[in-house]
Parts: structure tokens; sequence; C-alpha cells
């Protein structure tokens, strides 16, 4: 029994032990850096067996293929950043992966959105911490795309502007689904004053907004942000809501609160005794709420219209400033376009447009203050002929009363007149010192207002003459780098035009290739100074039993330009060796021999390189009765030929393999076999003719080519050169040249 329980315990460590040591071997733990060494957070990496995301601190773990041991097909993904390299370190005392990425070009999709969560359209958004700065307009969903170029960095620390107003950073928030950016204007600080059924200012004073808690300070204030909410909840201990005012702007809100009833002090031992002593109460009350009603509509419309004419002044200082700004532009009219000035002075117009009707609004809102006043004046001189209306029926009421009453109650109803007059004038007096004590509370704000109005304008008048002063001296910087960049892309162009001079060098003399073909053509365009295209031709004597041979490849070298232009150096001088020294004529065979020298040359076993080239090579041999024999090998490049007595033209495709990269570097190529006449035509080319766009993006395409070759075929070469080319520039339209461009045209 105990060895059955040996053997089984052996056999559970055993499997668990293999499980263990397979997870290890089909799994990588990593991190990700990139170019300043800063973990990169939620990208997509893939060592072969699907995508996971890296974490905060840039960690992964991942599981690799059977066929990406080797750790030669690490794929990464996220907006701005490229696989740069990659090294296998020791983390915590396993190996793990460590991934550089290098930043790159992208196109940065957002959503901008106001102070209280709506999509703005039709929106001027800015990155202002990119030199210079970055501009985007939202569409009619408030979305935008901004092109980020691979030196500018947008994090939480950027500076965006909406419209001109700063975002905060609270309000830049990147999405975790597709990285899109979220912009969000801050709403405007507010100031809450509180006052008590006093009017007086409840200072040190605790409420809740909202299910907030607020404390006031000495002056009975709070800073909040509510913005143009105006169905708030105000509560606080002991007291109820009373009335709640939002001046224009919502910059300020005046709460005032009064003791809830359980609180308020009951005296009914003023109780009065007769109903004479009611009705001058009642009386005495619809006099007190006429009154109340007065001050505070007065106070309000008054309030509004002084602060709508405070906005219209700081409104018209706003559009006289901007016109300014334009003037001066206006006057470098030298150093501006036709359209510049046109857009300039449509722009002074609409600003003089809205100056006249920020004038006439100016003018408006004083005309209706003083109809207000005039207004208040009547109602308070009716006011005053109602209270003698009133007091006129009381004494009717009082006369009436006397003459159903006796005699001995006639001192009391004196009394009780004149008690009630006496009460009336107290009551009035009490609510006419409220009334002045509020407008002074209120007063006293709309001051402080307008000096903080007038203490902001003066830090903006400082910072606008601070921003002038920086433009200038950045101003000066940029000339001054203009000028260095400008030698220095002098002396590289004198660098690259230099290397042109030895890349024309390496290619055959058209001379020479016209002792062997009569009629050719070669159309060779280069996208920048150099090329990674080249033509390549060898003549090879006839030697004992061998024939005459010729051989012409069209080579695509990976990349254009300067990067190009190296390889395309290397492609020649490992050809000229493999055939003109070693006496390799077997077209296959060259092939072969290509790609182990490049793969040898670049070192990519050893590097992350994965270069190559595209190669169309044949090899002409001239047979008996003007009869030719072609040996043609393609490494991902097709051969085409002209059979001028069917009129057709026919395609014949190379392998499915670059020249050099890491895999498959023993690939065996093939070669095919073709006899042709004397007057048929061979073509060979790169990719960067059938891959040239359009203004509408499309491909010119290998059909759009074969049918021109079809139509030109029976024409001299160098029309077909001239045709080609024509074509091609008609077809282009203005549009960039994507990859340089060379095709070949022999006729046997």
């Amino acid at each position: 029994m105990k060895c059955i329980f040996n053997i089984f315990f052996i056999v559970i460590f055993s499997i668990f032990y293999c499980h263990s040591l397979f997870s290890q071997q089909n799994t990588f733990k990593g991190f990700v850096v990139d170019e300043e060494g800063l973990p990169v957070v939620g990208l997509k990496v893939s060592l072969g067996k699907g995508f996971v995301l890296t974490d905060k601190d840039g960690n992964f773990v991942a599981e690799v293929s059977d066929e990406n041991k080797k750790l030669d097909n690490i794929q990464i993904f996220k907006r701005g950043h490229a696989l740069r390299n990659w090294e296998k370190v020791k983390q915590e005392n396993e190996e793990a992966i460590k991934i550089f990425t290098k930043y790159t070009a992208f196109d940065l999709l957002g959503k901008a959105f106001d102070e209280y969560g709506n999509l703005l359209s039709e929106a001027n958004v800015a990155l202002t911490s990119a030199d210079p700065k970055i501009e985007a307009k939202t569409n009619t969903k408030g979305v935008f795309s901004m092109h980020i170029p691979s030196f500018v960095r947008v994090n939480k620390n950027s500076n965006f502007l909406i419209n001109g107003r700063k975002v905060e950073q609270s309000g830049i928030e990147f999405q975790d689904k597709g990285g899109i950016l979220h912009i969000s204007l801050p709403i405007k600080m507010q100031t809450l004053v509180v006052f008590d059924e006093g009017n007086q200012r409840l200072t040190n004073f605790t409420l809740d907004v909202n299910n907030k808690s607020y404390t006031t300070n000495t002056n009975g204030e709070v800073k909040i942000r509510l913005g143009d909410k105006q169905d708030n909840s105000f509560k606080a201990a002991d007291f109820e809501l009373n009335e709640v005012k939002y001046l224009p702007t919502d910059r300020f809100i005046m709460l005032y609160l009064k003791p809830t009833e359980a609180n308020a002090v009951v005296d009914n031992s003023s109780e009065p005794d007769t109903q004479k002593a009611v009705e001058v109460e009642l009386a005495k009350t619809d006099t007190e709420d006429l009154i109340e009603i007065y001050s505070k509509d007065f106070n309000y419309i008054i309030n509004e219209l002084e602060l709508e004419k405070q906005l219209l002044i700081e409104r018209s200082n706003q559009i006289r400033t901007e016109m300014e700004k334009v003037a001066s532009k206006m006057s470098a009219e030298k150093s501006l376009s036709q359209a510049e000035k046109d857009a300039l002075h449509d722009y002074m117009k609409k600003l003089e447009e809205q100056l006249i009707e920020n004038d006439l609004a100016y003018e408006d809102a004083q005309v209706k203050t003083k109809e207000i006043i005039d207004r208040m004046k009547t109602a308070m001189i009716n006011k005053d002929s109602i209270n003698s209306v009133t007091e006129e029926k009381l004494e009717e009421v009082v006369i009436e009363k006397e003459k159903v009453e006796k005699e001995q109650e006639r001192d009391f109803i004196i009394f009780s007149v004149v008690a009630c007059s006496l009460l009336s004038i107290l009551g009035v007096t009490f609510i006419t010192s409220r009334r002045i004590k509020k407008q002074r509370n209120e007063l006293a704000l709309v001051n402080r207002q307008l000096n903080d109005a007038k203490d902001e304008l003066l830090e903006n008048v400082k910072e606008i003459n601070s921003q002038n002063q920086e433009i200038k001296e950045q101003s000066e910087n940029l000339k001054s780098l203009n000028n260095v960049v400008l030698l220095k892309n002098k002396k590289i162009t004198d660098n690259i035009r230099y290397a042109l001079t030895v890349q024309e060098a390496i290619l055959p003399e058209k001379e020479r290739m016209e002792r062997f073909f009569k009629d050719f053509f070669i159309t060779y365009i280069p996208k920048d100074i150099v090329s990674g295209d080249f033509y390549w031709f060898a003549h090879i004597p006839a030697e004992d039993s061998n024939k005459e041979k010729i051989i012409v490849a069209a080579v695509d070298c990976t990349g254009h330009g300067v990067s190009g232009a190296f390889m395309s150096l290397i492609g020649s001088t490992l050809l000229n060796e493999i055939v003109n020294q070693r006496k390799i004529y077997d077209t296959a065979q060259i092939l072969y021999e290509l790609n182990l020298n490049v793969a040898k040359q670049l070192k990519q076993k050893e590097k992350a390189n994965n270069d190559g080239m595209d190669v169309s090579l044949c090899c002409i041999e001239k047979q008996e009765s003007n009869n030719y024999f072609i040996n043609f090998s393609g490494a991902k490049r097709s051969f085409t030929y002209y059979d001028h007595k069917a009129k057709e033209i026919k395609s014949i495709r190379g392998d499915r393999k670059s020249v050099g990269g890491k895999q498959n570097i023993d690939y065996q190529f093939s070669k095919k076999e073709i006899r042709l006449h004397e007057g048929d035509s061979i073509y060979l080319d790169s990719d960067g003719l059938i891959d040239q766009n359009n203004a509408e993006r499309e491909r010119f395409g290998t059909k759009q080519l074969q049918n021109l070759l079809s139509d030109i075929a029976d024409k001299p070469m160098p029309e077909q050169k001239n045709i080609l080319e024509e074509r091609l520039a008609t077809y282009q339209a203005g549009t960039e040249q994507r990859d340089d461009i060379l095709m070949m045209g022999i006729r046997l």
C-alpha cells in the first residue's frame, strides 16, 4: 500500500513539474519603455499568441507561439509608438523581455465638452504646449482630429485651449477604449453670499448645497461652482430657504434664510381685542407686503440692468482691443497675401458691426434703466395714494361703527385708531430700514464685483504684455534656429548630391547597353535625390561551348532616399561579385547567393534587421534562326513580355520571397524558361509605378500597366518611354510620388 502511494505521489509531482516547465517555456514576462525610459501604459504586445495590454508600470505577461520561440516576430500597437528594439534582461531573477519604443507621428482623436458635459460643435481646439501650436476644429458631433508629430508629447500635463479658454488638468482624460481623448472646460467659480432674515451676513455658517457641505468665511461668502443650474438644493440646520437670487452672469448668488417655525418666537399677548383692531392690522400687513414687493422688484431689476451695462462696457473694450490687433496685422500689408488681406478686412468689418450692436445695446440698457426708475417713481406715488385711500376707508369704518356703538366706546375706538397708525408708522420705518440695509449690501457686493473685474482686467493686460515679450523672444530664437537649419540642410543636401554621383557611377552606362540592345528604354525616377531602385547589366562573352549571354536585373531595395541608396550599393556590389567574379550565370542560383550574402552583410541573424530587396532577373541567350532562350527568376517581382506575332502581353510571376531577411535564408528560388523570337519585347520593373496613387488615392495598378503596354508595345522603345511617363504624370496629377519608380523595356 505504501509503495502504491509513493508511485502515485511521484506521478502527480512529475505532471505538475512538466506543466510548470512547459508554462515557463511558452510564457514570457516583460516590460515596455519609451525613448525617455518611462513605462508605456496600455500598449498592446504580441509574441505570436494574441495581444496583451501593459499595466500602469508597463509590465506584461504574454504567451509565445511555437513558431516564434526565437522572438523574431514581436508586434506592438499604440498610437504614437513603434517598435525600436528589444533585449533579454534579468527581472526578479527571471529572464524577461525589455521592449524599447520610439515616438511616431499619429492622428489624435478626441471630443470637446463644455462645462456641463455637452459636446461642443464647430469649436476651435488648440494644443499650445506644442511648438508651433497645433489647431483643429470639432465637427457637428464635437469630434476633432489632430495630427501629432513624433516630437510632441500628449499627456495630462499638456496645455489645451477650447475656443481660447484653457482646459484644466482635471479636464483632460484618455479613454481606456481606443485611447480617445476627452477634454472639458471648467465650470466658472461663483460666490454664494448668505443672509439671515434681518439681511445680516451669516459668517462661519455651515449649510448643504446639493448634499455637499460648505462653510462661509468671515464675510458670509463661500466660493462654489454651480454653473447655470437654478434648481439647486440649499439646506441649513434650524433655517429654511426664504429667497434665492441669481445675479446676471451667475457669478454671484444671493441666499436669504429665515428660522424654521419651530424656532420662531410666537407672542400672542398682543392679540386684538376688537374687530376694528383686526381690520387695522390687516391693512398694515397689506401695506408692508406691497412695500416689500416693490423693494425687491426694484432692487433686482436695477442690479440686473447695471450689471448688464457693465458687461456691455467690458465687451466693447474687448472688441476694441481685438480691432487694434487686426489693425496692427493689417499695417504689415507687404508681408500678407491677398487672401490674408481680404480675410482681415472681412474680420475688421465684422468687429465694427459687433461694436455698433454692443453700443446700441448699452444705450438701450440706459434707456431701460431710466424707464424703470420712472415707473418705480409712479408706483411709489400710487402706493402713497393707495395708503391714503386705505386710511380714509378705515376712518369711514370707524365713523360707521361709532354710529352703531355706544357713546362709551368712542374713546376706545379713537385710541385703537391712533395705536394702529403708530404701528403702521413703525412698520413702514422698519421695512424702510431693512430695504436700505439690503440695498447697501447689494451695492457693496456689486462694487466688489467691479473691483474684481478691474483687477482681473489689469492682470490680463500684464499677461498679454508678458506674452508679447515672449513672442518677440521666440521669434528671434526661431530666426536663429532657422538659419542653423538652413545651413545644416544645405550640408545634408550637398552630401546627398555627392551620394547621387556615387550611385550613378554603379549604374550601367547606356552607351554600353546600346552595343547589345538596338531598341530599349529605361524609366528611372527616384522619389528623393538618391534612389533605392537600381538596374543592373552584365555581358557574358561566348566561351568554349557556352554561348554569349546578357543578364539584366531591375532591383527594388527596402526604403528609398539615403537608406535605399545604401542598399542599392550593397546589391550592385554583390551582383558583380556573383556574376562577374564567381561566374554564376544560373538566375535561380544568382538569387540564392544574393539572398545569403545580403543576410550576411547586414548581420540579420544577430540584429533586429529585416531589410532586403525585390528582384526581377533574366538571362538572355540568343539561339539560331533569330530565336532567344530566356531564363527568369524573381524575388516578389514578375516578368512581363510581349509576343509581337500574337499581339499579346503575358506575365510570369516570381517567387513570393524577397532577397534578404531573417526567414528562409537557405530558400531555393525557382527558374522559368521561355523561348521568344526576334521582335518580341521584355519588361522588368519595380513596384513604384503600379503603387503610385492619384488624387482619389487609387493605385495605377498592374492591370492598367499591362493594358497600356499592350497598346504601345509595337511602337519604338523611346516612344513607349515618353507615352508611359506622360500617362504616369497625368494619372499622378500633382499628388506626391510614393516610391522610387523603375521600368526597363528591351526589344529582342
